[in-house]
């Protein structure tokens, strides 16, 4: 094994920590105002500064929204994935995603257009919160409470609000163009504003995968041993999907829709430490962070383009990588 094996074995935190720390100073450096080295660390130590005002009102709100909803969505993602028992769960599939965009859709058609960059993050946030509320609610009244059927409710979910967000934008096509961007997601909007009041909502949710990762340990041994164990599998598991959501809800209300930061970053990360979540989340919500942050840096950089949606530069640079981590090592979500 490697340097970075016996680093990533035994304190899996200090590589992705550096992944990070390397992302959001590259990022620093990149945009239409380009900096050097020398002129971020003048601009860290003079805000009022051409420099300083570069970074502390543009760059840096936009990099730290872009770290937390990575962490976010990897957090959530490791979370489904262990409880679903499957490295194919997405942080989007008990009805998040879709949930956000009918509650964004919704606060565009009855907000008045003077408050409506204020009022989406809000609807989207309330959308997603209670489109899984009702996925959780429905699947919670089942027998056995089994994870086929959250899926299962999650996907109806999904569908009907599908439904119901093309009748709202055939009702309201002005606002076409912008729910379609938003649902590609984007920080280039961040602001201190809209990130500060999210965090402490991000920190909340994400103390529950780390007080539980021995649980999540337990769970992956299937239901019935996790038991013989002595977890509460129902409670534990309703209390693990109610925290991924909320992580789901507030990245979504944050950047909009970005897709596959909590399908690839955890299971990459578990090529590397493994199963076991007592490394894999610390270890992933750090790798999420600086995935999409450096998602970001190439998203204000495509030559010709100029800047696109962070979601297409994920989509394009997380959907091939996911396949070649597949065919070239299948990995379960369960003991490695």
């Amino acid at each position: 094994m490697g340097s970075l094996g016996r680093l990533s074995s035994t304190a899996p935190w200090i590589p992705a920590g550096l992944a990070l720390a390397a992302a959001l100073a590259g990022s620093a450096l990149v945009g239409p105002a380009g900096l050097s080295p020398g002129q971020v660390w003048h601009g860290l130590w003079h805000p009022s500064s051409i420099d300083g005002v570069i970074l502390w009102r543009l760059r840096m709100p936009r990099e730290l929204t872009a770290a937390a909803v990575g962490s976010a969505l990897s957090l959530a993602g490791t979370v489904l994935q262990g409880v679903f028992h499957n490295p194919l769960a997405d942080p989007y599939i008990v009805g998040a995603a879709s949930g956000a965009a009918f509650g964004a859709t919704l606060s565009l058609l009855v907000a008045p257009a003077a408050v409506a960059a204020f009022v989406l993050p809000v609807g989207a946030f309330l959308g997603a919160l209670g489109a899984v509320a009702v996925a959780l609610g429905v699947a919670a009244r089942t027998l056995g409470r089994s994870t086929v059927t959250l899926l299962l409710v999650g996907y109806a979910v999904s569908v009907v609000l599908g439904a119901a967000i093309s009748l709202l934008l055939l009702l309201d096509r002005q606002n076409l163009e912008t729910i379609f961007f938003w649902e590609l997601g984007s920080v280039a909007t961040a602001t201190w504003a809209g990130l500060v009041p999210a965090l402490p909502l991000i920190a909340l949710a994400a103390v529950v995968p780390f007080a539980y990762r021995w649980e999540l340990d337990a769970l992956l041994l299937g239901e019935a041993d996790a038991a013989s164990l002595g977890v509460d599998v129902a409670r534990v598991r309703l209390l693990l999907l109610a925290s991924a959501s909320l992580l789901t809800a507030a990245a979504v209300a944050l950047a909009g829709i970005i897709g596959f930061v909590g399908l690839v970053a955890p299971h990459a990360v578990r090529r590397l430490v493994g199963a076991g979540h007592r490394r894999l989340v610390p270890a992933a919500s750090l790798a999420g962070a600086a995935f999409l942050v450096a998602a970001d840096t190439a998203a204000r950089s495509i030559p010709v383009l100029g800047e696109v949606p962070i979601g297409v530069v994920t989509a394009l640079t997380g959907g091939p990588l996911f396949v070649y981590l597949l065919v070239t090592r299948p990995v379960a979500a369960g003991r490695s």
